[in-house]
């Protein structure tokens, strides 16, 4: 199994570091925010932590600006008094605000939920790069069945049998077998 990447941006990172499982978790820490989103560009994170203070910006401001652009869930540790602030000022995005001090077990089970999140994410990403590729293989093999319909006056059932014969007689898929009838027909 693979470890999951989490990226910890604090002036002490080492504090939240003992959230995550080794075992589950590769944990890289960063001191500044500056620092949190160069490795962004770069590398990819399932969760972000930012943890009170940052030596170099808002932590709020940090945590939206890292939700909103890189599209990361973001766990943001805030002092209790400010949290339901916190909590206003991040409504808007995948923000997901805890009081500090920490209580590691509500913090583990937050990080279990962002894990299950991110999971149906990715599979919804899946599913929807799925449908588009094949709603962009029936738009080829429809333009096809126009070409032959108007080209040889075939009706849509002879040209989509004619198709689906070509592909089954090739061993290969009616997408493959619309591709290149488009390509002999518009020649």
């Amino acid at each position: 199994m693979n470890k999951q990447k989490v990226l910890i941006a604090a002036s002490s990172p080492d504090a939240f570091k003992d959230l995550f499982s080794k075992s589950k978790y590769e944990t890289v820490l960063e001191v500044s925010a500056a620092a949190a989103k160069r490795r962004l560009m770069n590398e990819e994170f399932s969760l972000v932590v930012i943890g009170w203070p940052l030596t170099d910006q808002s932590e709020l401001q940090a945590a939206r600006e890292i939700a909103s652009v890189y599209e990361k869930h973001v766990l943001l540790f805030v002092p209790a008094d400010i949290l339901d602030q916190a909590q206003y000022q991040c409504a808007e995005q995948t923000v997901f605000v805890m009081a500090l001090p920490v209580n590691k077990l509500l913090a583990r089970q937050t990080v279990a939920f962002l894990d299950k999140v991110n999971g149906q994410k990715q599979k919804l990403r899946s599913d929807l790069a799925r449908q588009k590729q094949k709603l962009q293989d029936e738009k080829i093999i429809f333009r096809c069945k126009l070409l032959l319909v108007e080209r040889y006056r075939w009706s849509e059932d002879k040209a989509h049998s004619y198709i689906t014969k070509k592909a089954m007689d090739h061993s290969t898929t009616k997408v493959n077998v619309a591709r290149i009838l488009i390509r002999k027909l518009e020649a």
